[in-house]
C-alpha cells in the first residue's frame, strides 16, 4: 500500500509540474482584476489549466506502464494502476481536481474545498468500517481509498460549474495560455519533483535497504503526523490568495504584518502539538495504531517537533509563491530533498525506521531555515520579529517540558500532567507576548470572509 502510493506520487510530477499554487495566484490576481474592471481572463484560465492538466494525467498513465514493471511484480503494477484513477477525482493527488481548488482558494472559498473534502473522508471511514467485517486484499482497499475521492469531486465540479454560469463565464482553452502555464511553473516543477522526492523517498528506500516492518512502522507514524500537517496546509492555502490580493494593491504593510502573525501562530500551535506527542505517545500510537506498532512511539515523538519547521516552511512557500519568488520553493526542496536521500543512504541500513526519520527531521530542518534566510529581504517577511518569537517560543517550550518531567518524576498521572504542562506553556507564550490576543484578532478580521460570501 505504502509502496504503490508513493510511487504514482513521484510519477505524478508529470501531471503536476508545481503548478498549483501558479494556479491559485492566477486565480487571484484575475479576481482582483474583474473587481478593478479590467480584462476577465478567468474562463481562459480555468479552460486552459483544465485541458493541461487532463493531457499530462495521460501521459503520467502512459508513463507508469512503461517504467513500473520494470521496477516491481505484475501484481503491484495492477494496484499502481487502481490508483491512477486518483489524478482525476483526488485531492491528494493534486492533479485535476486541484484546478477547481485553486479556483476556490483565488476567491477566497477554500472552506468550501475543505467541506468537499471532509465528504470524502466520511465517505472513506464508512467504506473502511464495513470492510473491517470482511477480509480485504491490497488492490479492494486501494479502490476504497481511490473511489471514496467521489463525493467530494461532484461537489467541487458543480460548485465551479454554479459559478461559470453565474459570473457568466466563457470557459476556453487557448494553447498560447497552456505554454505560459508551462514557462511559468518551471522553477515550480523542478520544486515540486524535488518536494515530492523527498516526501516519498524514505518509503522506497526503507523497502530496498530495511525490511517490510521497518516500511509499515515509518508508513503508519507517518500517516498520523499527517493528521496534525494539514493546519500549515489550511493556513498558507488562505493566507497566500489574500497575500497576493494585497501585493497587487501595493499595501506591503499590511502584506508584512499578515505574515508575521501567521508565522507566529504556526509557531505556537506548532511547539504545543510536539508537547502533546511528546508526553502522550505512548497511548496516541497503541490506541490509533494497534499493539504491534507499540515501538514506534519514539517514531511519533519526532515527526511532532518535525510539524514546527514543516509549518514554518509550507507557509513560507506558499507566501513566496504567492508574492512571486517562484524559486524561493526550489532552493527549499532541492536542499530537503538532498539532505533526506543522503541521511537515508547512510542511517536507514543500520537503524531502519529511526534512521529515516532521524533524516526526515535533519532534511525539514535545514529546508526551513533555507526558507527563512531568502526571504529576509522580500517585503512580506519581518525576520527580526520572527527570530524573537522563535527565541521566545523555544523558552516557553522549555519551561513547560520541565514541568511535565518534573511532574512525570513524581508519578503523576499521564494525562493529567500533559494539561499542567500546556497551561504553563500557554501562560509562558503569554507573558513572554509572543502572539498578543489583539494581533490574532487582526489576522481573523483580514483573511474573514465577506457576509455576502455565502454562496458557493
Amino acid at each position: 500500500f505504502t509502496v504503490s502510493i508513493s510511487f504514482v506520487a513521484i510519477l505524478s510530477l508529470v501531471a503536476d509540474l508545481g503548478m498549483n499554487p501558479l494556479f491559485t495566484r492566477l486565480f487571484a490576481e484575475a479576481e482582483e482584476d474583474v473587481a478593478a474592471h479590467k480584462r476577465d481572463r478567468r474562463g481562459v484560465l480555468l479552460g486552459s489549466a483544465l485541458a493541461l492538466r487532463i493531457l499530462l494525467s495521460v501521459l503520467c498513465a502512459l508513463l507508469l506502464f512503461v517504467i513500473a514493471p520494470l521496477l516491481y511484480p505484475t501484481a503491484m503494477v495492477n494496484t499502481m494502476a487502481i490508483l491512477l484513477i486518483s489524478l482525476i477525482i483526488s485531492s491528494r493527488m493534486l492533479i485535476v481536481r486541484s484546478v477547481g481548488e485553486a479556483v476556490l482558494r483565488g476567491r477566497g472559498k477554500y472552506y468550501l474545498a475543505a467541506w468537499f473534502a471532509l465528504f470524502d473522508a466520511i465517505a472513506f471511514a464508512i467504506l473502511m468500517v464495513l470492510a473491517a467485517y470482511r477480509h480485504v486484499h491490497l488492490d479492494e482497499v486501494l479502490w476504497i481509498y481511490t473511489l471514496s475521492n467521489v463525493p467530494g469531486f461532484f461537489m467541487l465540479a458543480w460548485s465551479v460549474w454554479k459559478w461559470v454560469r453565474r459570473e457568466k463565464i466563457t470557459v476556453q482553452v487557448k494553447l498560447s495560455s497552456m505554454v505560459d502555464m508551462v514557462k511559468t511553473s518551471l522553477p515550480l516543477a523542478l520544486g515540486t519533483a524535488f518536494l515530492t522526492i523527498h516526501t516519498q523517498i524514505d518509503n522506497l528506500l526503507l523497502d530496498k535497504l530495511s525490511t517490510p516492518l521497518e516500511v509499515s512502522s515509518y508508513g503508519a507514524t507517518m500517516r498520523l503526523s499527517a493528521a496534525m500537517a494539514p493546519f500549515s496546509l489550511v493556513f498558507a492555502a488562505v493566507t497566500a490568495p489574500e497575500l497576493t490580493k494585497l501585493l497587487r494593491r501595493e499595501d506591503h504593510s499590511r502584506a508584512k504584518q499578515m505574515t508575521s502573525i501567521s508565522l507566529r501562530l504556526l509557531l505556537v500551535v506548532g511547539a504545543a502539538i510536539a508537547l502533546i506527542v511528546t508526553s502522550l505517545s505512548g497511548m496516541i500510537v497503541p490506541l490509533m495504531l494497534g499493539g504491534k506498532y507499540a515501538s514506534a512511539s519514539t517514531l511519533l515523538i519526532w515527526t511532532g517537533w518535525m510539524l514546527i519547521p514543516i509549518f514554518v516552511a509550507t507557509l513560507l512557500m506558499d507566501l513566496s509563491v504567492a508574492a512571486g519568488y517562484t524559486w524561493f520553493m526550489t532552493a527549499f526542496a532541492g536542499i530537503a530533498m538532498v539532505a533526506v536521500i543522503i541521511g537515508d543512504l547512510i542511517l536507514i541500513p543500520a537503524n531502519g525506521a529511526v534512521g529515516a526519520m532521524a533524516s526526515k527531521l535533519i532534511a525539514v530542518t535545514l529546508g526551513a531555515g533555507t526558507m527563512i534566510w531568502l526571504s529576509r529581504n522580500t517585503g512580506h517577511l519581518d525576520s527580526g520579529r520572527f527570530a524573537s518569537a522563535f527565541v521566545r517560543t523555544g523558552l516557553a517550550t522549555g519551561v513547560a517540558l520541565g514541568a511535565f518531567w518534573t511532574l512525570r518524576s513524581w508519578s503523576l498521572n499521564e494525562t493529567l500532567s500533559t494539561l499542567i504542562m500546556l497551561a504553563i506553556y500557554y501562560l509562558a507564550i503569554h507573558f513572554t507576548r509572543v502572539l498578543p490576543m489583539e494581533e490574532i484578532t487582526s489576522l481573523v478580521k483580514r483573511i474573514r470572509l465577506p457576509s455576502d460570501n455565502t454562496s458557493a
